[in-house]
């Protein structure tokens, strides 16, 4: 289903407008500020303080519940006969535009009450858009086998402006992050080599993620029993391979020891060859800011397919493998490159 009921991400919270800012060459419109994000709205419809509801880019919303319908007339998907707009990245003269805002009292459903930051997607019955995943993507057979790894999702930089102090105080580095399908390889308390997707264990069999397997025996050989390795699978047939690519390859992110991320100098110790496929590092100074972070990756070319293509942006992780409370107990965070979102949706 490509409309599912996201674990990790808060598509929807409530938050005050931060500060109101004006566009220039702009009459109609100004630029809303929640969070790090920046959301265009028409001048006068909200003011500083007030609250709303921030619904994150990816959210789907059913154009059949009527607060939504003035979406409509936007590119809608359908799912289950249900259609839905789906947030994506815009630019409007010359600012991007992520999300959208909605006063809090247009849901009485919800506590009016409610403390800003609080989660609501499960509240107002929301889902994440997710793009189909690979031709030939193999027979989901369960849940994802999380007693080894964590799925993969790190925080966007925007929701991190509250707690950037505590994030400075580590030491960082940065991979180049690659619009692809998500795969976690295993080995199992028994042994047994298993593949996962995004969110679902996938059965053995002629499918993408058992596929590329077969070419990279690497990525499993020096697994020990409790082991596992992340990567993205780029290329042709998946994400309509933005990098231009001519194969099918795993990128590989992160990796697990006894459900503990390895430093990246350990890797060798747990995936030995399979180091040689690992997210190129960027050679990036730490920002100063958010929106350093943010500016930094705008445009950025990609070192990993066709060098006039741009990177989808840069994954920070803590250098030691330290996981973070204010990063939801995970070590990384990312920077998305917005020119990227623009032309690839996002």
């Amino acid at each position: 289903m490509p409309i599912i009921r996201d674990d990790v991400r808060r598509l929807a919270t409530v938050e005050a407008i931060t500060n109101i800012a004006p566009i220039p060459d702009a009459d109609a419109i100004v630029q809303a500020h929640v969070r790090g994000w920046t959301v265009v709205v028409k001048k006068g419809e909200f003011r500083e303080g007030q609250l709303v509801v921030y619904f994150e880019v990816d959210t789907a919303l059913p154009l059949t519940d009527p607060r939504f319908e003035f979406l409509g007339a936007r590119a809608s998907k359908t799912v289950d006969d249900v259609a839905y707009h789906v947030l994506r990245t815009a630019k409007l003269r010359g600012v991007y535009s992520q999300g959208l805002v909605m006063p809090l009292a247009d849901f009485p459903e919800l506590d009016q009450g409610l403390a800003v930051g609080a989660d609501v997607t499960a509240s107002l019955g929301l889902g994440k858009w997710e793009a189909p995943i690979p031709t030939g993507n193999g027979q989901q057979v369960g849940p994802f086998l999380s007693q080894y790894a964590s799925k993969t999702d790190s925080e966007r930089v925007q929701n991190l402006l509250d707690v950037w102090e505590t994030i400075r105080a580590h030491e960082w580095y940065a991979t180049e992050k690659v619009d692809g399908s998500s795969a976690t390889y295993v080995r199992d308390a028994d042994g047994r080599v298993r593949v996962m997707g995004r969110n679902w264990e996938i059965a053995e069999g002629d499918n993408t993620y058992w596929n590329v397997l077969a070419r990279y025996t690497e990525l499993v050989a020096s697994l020990r029993p409790g082991d596992a390795v992340q990567c993205e699978l780029v290329g042709p047939g998946i994400q309509a391979n933005p990098l231009g690519l001519f194969d099918v390859r795993p990128v590989v992110f992160d990796v697990w020891r006894d459900r503990r991320v390895v430093r990246r100098r350990d890797w060798a110790e747990v995936i030995g060859q399979a180091e040689q496929l690992a997210a190129p590092v960027r050679d990036l100074p730490f920002p100063a800011t958010p929106e350093e972070a943010i500016a930094q990756v705008d445009k950025l070319r990609t070192v990993v397919g066709r060098p006039e293509r741009q990177a989808e942006g840069v994954v920070w992780h803590n250098a030691t493998g330290v996981t973070l409370p204010e990063l939801g107990n995970r070590s990384t965070w990312k920077a998305i490159n917005n020119s990227y979102l623009l032309k690839h949706g996002g």
